[in-house]
């Protein structure tokens, strides 16, 4: 069966320590420690959740994975609150930036609502 959410995290304890959390509630995860084993391992997500504060996330990253792997939901955590490097991506590729440390009610209605968004849409295309 495929992976569901990817957390891309180059923090050891705290990307399985939101991994750990997102399985209690049932969540299908996979952990990468970087964008380069994203990037190699399979491309069947629905969610990604990157942490900008580990990871050189930019525009033209966020912009190609848009191209690469249509209808993926990007979700950004960060413990800033403004990013003007990623400016463009905010409006255009992510569809949340959370704040660190994340809080795993808001994260967990947040991925709920795309996971049922998106299995309504598979459901339309057959």
């Amino acid at each position: 069966m495929a992976k569901r959410i990817a957390v891309v995290q180059g923090n050891n304890e705290e990307r399985e320590d939101l991994c750990a959390e997102l399985r209690e509630h049932l969540f299908q995860v996979a952990s990468f420690p970087s964008l380069a084993d994203f990037e190699q391992g399979e491309r069947n997500f629905a969610v990604v959740i990157f942490d900008l504060n580990s990871l050189p996330v930019t525009n033209q990253l966020l912009q190609e994975y848009s191209k690469t792997m249509p209808g993926l939901y990007m979700i950004a955590v960060s413990s800033r609150t403004f990013h003007p490097e990623l400016r463009e991506a905010m409006t255009t590729c992510l569809t949340a930036c959370l704040t660190k440390p994340v809080d795993l009610n808001e994260l967990v209605y947040l991925l709920k609502g795309i996971l049922m968004e998106n299995s309504r849409s598979n459901c339309s295309n057959v």
